[in-house]
């Protein structure tokens, strides 16, 4: 078969020359292009790395193996794409380098090299079904989606950086959410680079500019959705203590004593607004502090009167009670200084809060996970609501938590009137880290409807209503605190926030059933970029 256009072919002849090892170096290169456009670079054109894969992806098909050499051309652009991505992660080595200098490689290069079988699914897929040019790119849209999804949950999941991120730079784009979630974005990402090799195909520019009208009018949905002005709770205000303590300092013996009273002292400012609760950012409280009564004299005494201390801290069973467990918590203390409620982290962090199969393997070498003790943390239970007085009911996430679509609310229980992220980047230093794990966060607003406030140790704290706009932050290692009125969640429940991830995933399904239907009548030869 020949192309018929010429700009395309030329391309695919050229692909065709180059050996097997040359298209995957290619393909890394231009994963690592592609992840520019992702926060906070925002180099949203280079999406066209997308549509190079695609390019590569049909050229493989003429290859003597095309399902080995697609697997391997799409797992050499995810492996260029999460090295690029997420270089970042290795800073948290450096907090305690002569430790952990072993493992650099692997945060470098290990874990992209995991996450790139996630991108190889789509490959591997589109090589057994040998779809080509149009419909090619449209499984593929589809296919990658499902690896996202996947990505979410599989080995405990680590849904960073997908594709639906790209386009955080405008909340107009990301109002679709409340409908579809963040996959429903992911899926636009690859229409459009679909849509690129549309425009170079005469017979098909009609497609292009289908996928350019449906980016329109998702724009267009996103602006009239944003009309609605901003509500607050008249009587409440909160604020949030932001101590940008360093990690090499936040555990040491002495250093945390001061760290403490630099809470106190940021907490006890005085305020033109009664405050209705302080937040302070993960573990910010080094101490077991339900059994340390005369720590919680001292917290008392800048709760205000009615008021609560929301901050994260670590929780242990009671002196005395075996086993031993600890959780990564956020603990509620009112204004007599008292613990009445409490939220556990339930998705802790591979390596970071537990090792994983240390059963199996301590027996034979000594392991510990990379942050401070020796235990790993226990699991809370989920996602829950805590009320609080007159506080308006909220859910907790403790760090990463905040990232799992559709993990953030139990649908199952009352929902919450806004959600409160307490994180502790400061693992990451002034790196892409703490601005993507920003703007991750604040998606689940426009998802579930809800306001977020995120309360981070080094920054970036902020707050987001309930359509995911900013109204106030503290950038990035600054010094202070934050006192806001807490905005309202949105008069409906959002679509996405009631029934999940169901919609996205069953449209997915049935575009793909209807190309399958396309393909196996012999009326796909009108998607096709050949004859």
């Amino acid at each position: 078969m020949v192309y018929k256009n010429q700009v395309l072919s030329k391309q695919i002849n050229l692909l065709d020359q180059l050996s097997l090892q040359r298209l995957c170096f290619v393909s890394f290169f231009l994963g690592g292009v592609g992840a520019m456009a992702l926060p906070p670079t925002y180099a949203f054109p280079m999406i066209l790395a997308f549509s190079a894969l695609l390019l590569i992806l049909d050229s493989c098909m003429d290859r003597p193996q095309p399902l080995k050499s697609s697997f391997w051309t799409t797992w050499s652009f995810g492996f260029g794409y999460f090295t690029f991505g997420l270089y970042w992660i290795a800073n948290a080595l450096t907090v305690d380098i002569a430790k952990f200098w072993w493992v650099t490689p692997f945060s470098i290069l290990g874990l992209p090299f995991i996450l790139a079988f996630f991108t190889a699914i789509p490959g591997v897929l589109c090589g057994l079904l040998r779809w080509r040019g149009v419909m090619l790119g449209l499984a593929f849209a589809i296919f990658w989606v499902i690896a996202e999804w996947l990505r979410s949950f599989v080995l405990t999941g680590f849904p960073w950086n997908f594709t639906g991120y790209m386009w955080c730079f405008s909340d107009e784009m990301l109002q679709i959410t409340s409908i579809t979630g963040i996959y429903g974005l992911s899926f636009l990402t690859l229409l459009l680079a679909a849509g690129f090799l549309c425009l170079l195909q005469r017979p098909y520019q009609w497609l292009a500019g289908g996928i350019t009208g449906l980016t329109v009018a998702i724009f267009l949905f996103g602006s009239l959705r944003l009309n609605t002005p901003t509500e607050t709770f008249d009587d409440v205000w909160l604020r949030i203590v932001q101590p940008s303590i360093p990690q090499t300092s936040k555990w040491d013996p002495v250093e945390k004593e001061k760290n403490f009273e630099k809470l106190l002292s940021l907490s006890s400012l005085a305020s033109s607004h009664k405050i209705n609760a302080i937040i302070w950012p993960e573990t910010a409280v080094p101490f077991f502090i339900e059994q340390e009564g005369f720590r919680r004299d001292l917290i008392e005494q800048v709760i205000p009167n009615e008021g609560f201390l929301l901050t994260g801290a670590p929780r242990r069973t009671p002196y005395g009670v075996s086993p031993v467990e600890i959780w990564n918590s956020i603990l509620a203390l009112n204004s007599t200084g008292d613990v009445v409620a409490h939220y556990d982290k339930s998705h802790l962090v591979p390596f970071g809060e537990y090792f994983p199969l240390r059963r199996y393997i301590e027996p034979y070498f000594a392991v510990r996970k990379i942050t401070a003790g020796a235990q790993d943390f226990s699991s809370g239970s989920g996602p829950s609501v805590l009320q609080l007085g007159s506080l308006p009911p909220f859910g907790g996430q403790v760090c990463y938590e905040s990232i799992f679509p559709g993990k953030v609310v139990n649908r199952e229980q009352e929902r919450p009137q806004w959600l409160l992220n307490v994180t502790n980047d400061a693992w990451y230093g002034n790196s892409p880290g703490p601005y993507q794990h920003l703007q991750i966060s604040r998606v689940r607003s426009i998802e579930e409807g809800l306001p977020m406030v995120r309360a981070a140790n080094t920054g970036i704290s902020a707050v987001f209503d309930a359509y995911g706009r900013e109204l106030d932050r503290l950038e990035l290692m600054a010094i202070g605190n934050l006192d806001f009125q807490l905005p309202k969640p949105s008069a409906n429940v959002t679509i996405y926030g009631t029934y999940g991830n169901i919609l996205i995933l069953g449209l997915l399904g049935l575009i793909f059933i209807g190309l399958a239907i396309l393909n196996r009548r012999g009326t796909y030869e009108r998607f096709y970029l050949h004859q």
